[in-house]
């Protein structure tokens, strides 16, 4: 156990054991993980066949595009530093996770937390979350569906806090216990 351990935390991928254990359902995670992708593009992709992952302990930055775009169901990003042009970009999946990380967007027109149209689900709770200058922190666009929980953020962008565009009927956005700082950036 000591050995795996200290593997992940030396930045290796971790398979799920054969047989099910009973609290980790993901099929693969992060841990302790440090990179930085220095082109244009996503330092971390989860595309749409991968599904229950998890990323925690880990620092992961992209310097002109976006740290981890998330596209795949049931995946986790936890307790991380997440930097890039835009930091999250979470995009048809359902069930994406976002708790206790530190998002920090670097592009002009940047987000912290972006979640496109076409998921279902997602609860982001006590994150940090920094948007770009000339944007928001976040940015919840239309099409989305489930129930989408902003909870216990402390949310800064310099233009917008959050913004939320119009959900698919019978979506629920519920945002509670946010602390939004607009007019404020993480260089400021």
């Amino acid at each position: 156990r000591t050995h795996a351990r200290s593997m992940a935390c030396r930045g290796g991928l971790r398979q799920r054991p054969k047989r099910k254990p009973i609290v980790n359902f993901f099929r693969f995670w992060l841990q302790c993980l440090a990179f930085s992708f220095g082109v244009t593009g996503s330092a971390l992709v989860i595309d749409p066949t991968q599904g229950y992952n998890a990323v925690q302990l880990s620092t992961i930055t992209s310097r002109n595009g976006t740290a981890v775009l998330i596209q795949g169901p049931y995946n986790a990003l936890r307790s991380s530093y997440l930097q890039g042009a835009s930091a999250v970009r979470v995009f048809g999946s359902t069930g994406t996770i976002v708790d206790s990380n530190i998002l920090v967007a670097t592009g002009t027109s940047g987000t912290g937390l972006y979640v496109l149209g076409g998921s279902s689900g997602l609860s982001a709770s006590s994150n940090t979350i920094f948007g770009g200058a000339l944007e928001g922190a976040v940015f919840i666009d239309a099409g989305n569906s489930g129930l989408i929980l902003l909870s216990t953020n402390t949310v800064t962008g310099t233009r917008y806090g959050i913004t939320v565009a119009t959900q698919q009927a019978g979506a629920q956005v519920w945002i509670t216990s946010n602390t939004v700082l607009v007019g404020q950036s993480a260089s400021t």
